[in-house]
């Protein structure tokens, strides 16, 4: 991993542990996320895969649009991505 890299991956690890912080509070079955990037394709490549303790408890919180505020909190993170570029 390049300097520049690591420089980029140790933000996105910042902004998105506030991400699932948030998430756990509001998100009943929320367990945790994570992040996959080419960082040659930064940012079109990054991913957020979002955790949950089961499938019912993932269901539940897609029928209570809970994926949504998921959605909105990582959609908001990426408009601060000008900290990372």
């Amino acid at each position: 991993m390049r300097k520049s890299d690591k420089k980029i991956d140790n933000i996105l690890r910042r902004l998105l542990t506030e991400v699932c912080d948030s998430a756990l509070e509001i998100v009943d079955g929320f367990k945790w996320l994570t992040h996959l990037v080419d960082y040659d394709n930064f940012p079109e490549s990054l991913s957020v895969i979002c955790i949950f303790n089961t499938n019912s408890e993932l269901a539940q919180a897609r029928l209570l649009k809970k994926d949504d505020y998921l959605r909105g909190l990582i959609k908001k993170t990426r408009l601060r991505r000008n900290q990372i570029t």
